[in-house]
């Protein structure tokens, strides 16, 4: 695919999002945008990516000794569980449906209207309580 200023084109031809990444991660927003979209996150233990998934998705781990400075390949024992988990949810509609629909749902945190009342009551706890509206 060609490069696309609409996600929504990529996000549609998508079934399943693979994001074994070696870097520990804040909140990976692709991981985010996947599971809004309704497609299933395998992802790897590191960083902020376990929270992220929350409910949703697949977590699997990676050998420490794989870091964004290796330059050896993991092993097919090391990947094993990703080609498991890739397979299982291709061939499985029911499974991939339901990670599908877990996705969506977890999604939902980052929902504006969840958002922004959890915003306006963290600034507001910041106010000195004296200048707070009455």
């Amino acid at each position: 695919m060609s490069h696309t200023r609409d996600p929504r084109h990529f996000w549609g031809m998508t079934h399943i999002h693979v994001l074994p990444s070696l870097w520990w991660e804040n909140q990976p927003l692709v991981a985010i945008e996947a599971m809004i979209n309704g497609i299933p996150v395998i992802g790897s233990d590191r960083g902020g990516i376990p929270e992220t998934l929350g409910d949703a998705g697949i977590v699997l781990g990676l050998p420490s000794r794989l870091t964004p400075f290796t330059r050896e390949l993991p092993t097919a024992r090391e990947v094993e569980p990703w080609v498991k988990a890739i397979i299982g949810l291709w061939d499985d509609p029911t499974w991939h449906a339901e990670q599908s629909r877990r996705a969506v749902a977890e999604s939902r945190r980052w929902a504006p209207e969840i958002l922004e009342p959890q915003c306006i009551q963290f600034f507001e706890s910041l106010r000195p309580s004296d200048a707070r509206p009455k």
